[in-house]
C-alpha cells in the first residue's frame, strides 16, 4: 500500500573491459570459478562436489579457482573438503579479489558458477558476462535468460548437474566456448 519505486542496479563495467586477455585459444586446462562471499548459502562446495563427481582423467584437465573471503568457519569447512576430496591439484581459494584482478581472473575463466541456494540478482553474473565468460546459476538466482539466451546455463544446483557441465566445457571447442561468450 505504500509508494514502490523501481531503482536501477547497474553494473560498473569498466572502460578497460575490451582490452581484457580471453581464454587461452589452445586451452589444455579448463578453467572454472567462483566469486563471492564465502558463506554457506552460496554453496560452494557444491562446485567441489561436482568437480569430484568427474572421472580423475578427465579431472586432471581442469582447475577451480574460488575468489573471495568471508565466513572463517565456512572457509576452513571448504580446504578441509578439497583435502578430503583429493582435489588440492584442482582448486586454489585465492582470496578477496578487487579493480582489474577480478575483471582478468573473469576473463580467463571457461565458467564460473553460481550455485547459491538464493540470489536477489548477484552482480557477478553481469560482471563474468561483460567479460564474455558462460556462467552456470542455480534455479535459485533470477538468470533463465543464460539458457534464452545461449550464454550459460540456469539450471538445478546439483552436484551431478555441476559435474555435467564441467565435463561439457571441458569437451567444448574454444570457438564455440567463445561464441557462448559473444551471446
Amino acid at each position: 500500500r505504500g509508494p514502490v519505486a523501481v531503482i536501477g542496479n547497474p553494473a560498473n563495467i569498466p572502460s578497460y573491459i575490451n582490452e581484457l586477455k580471453g581464454r587461452d585459444t589452445e586451452r589444455q586446462v579448463s578453467t572454472f570459478g567462483f566469486l563471492g562471499r564465502l558463506h554457506p548459502v552460496k554453496g560452494i562446495e557444491r562446485i567441489l562436489y561436482g568437480l569430484s563427481l568427474c572421472a580423475p582423467e578427465k579431472r586432471k584437465r581442469m582447475r577451480l579457482v574460488i575468489m573471495g573471503k568471508g565466513d572463517e568457519r565456512y572457509e576452513q569447512f571448504l580446504r578441509d573438503e578439497v583435502k578430503r576430496l583429493d582435489l588440492k591439484e584442482n582448486v586454489e581459494l585465492c582470496g578477496f579479489v578487487s579493480g582489474r584482478d577480478k575483471f582478468e581472473r573473469l576473463a580467463v575463466l571457461d565458467a564460473l558458477f553460481v550455485p547459491s541456494d538464493f540470489e536477489n540478482f548477484g552482480m557477478i553474473v553481469t560482471e563474468a558476462l561483460a567479460c564474455k565468460t558462460p556462467v552456470f546459476a542455480s534455479l535459485g538466482t533470477p538468470w533463465q535468460e543464460l539458457n534464452e539466451r545461449e550464454c550459460g546455463w540456469w539450471m538445478e544446483r546439483t552436484p551431478e548437474n555441476i559435474a555435467q557441465v564441467m565435463l561439457q566445457v571441458c569437451d567444448m571447442p574454444t570457438v564455440e566456448l567463445n561464441a557462448m561468450g559473444e551471446q
